[in-house]
């Protein structure tokens, strides 16, 4: 274990008293996380979505059409019963 602390405690002086490794260690997370902070978004956009809708009223299709509205959604398909009705159908 003495080995091992007095490894570790070599290592950080090597570290700490080069300038690259320094720049490497503190300043590449920096780079990173400014970059992918504007370049990766999590929002989902454009799910395409095949509905199932066994009792065909009104209020459901209400819900579905609003689904087809957004901007998240995509209803590819819709099935009432026994059939699929494609979209544009």
């Amino acid at each position: 274990m003495k080995q091992f602390i007095s490894f570790i405690r070599k290592e950080f002086f090597h570290i700490f008293r080069d300038r690259r490794t320094m720049l490497i260690l503190l300043g590449m997370p920096i780079v990173q996380i400014i970059l992918f902070g504007f370049a990766i978004t999590t929002e989902v956009k454009n799910v395409r979505v095949a509905v199932l809708d066994p009792s065909n009223d009104v209020v459901t299709h209400r819900i579905i059409d609003r689904m087809d509205a957004s901007e998240y959604f995509t209803v590819i398909s819709r099935r009432y019963g026994g059939f699929f009705r494609k979209r544009g159908d």
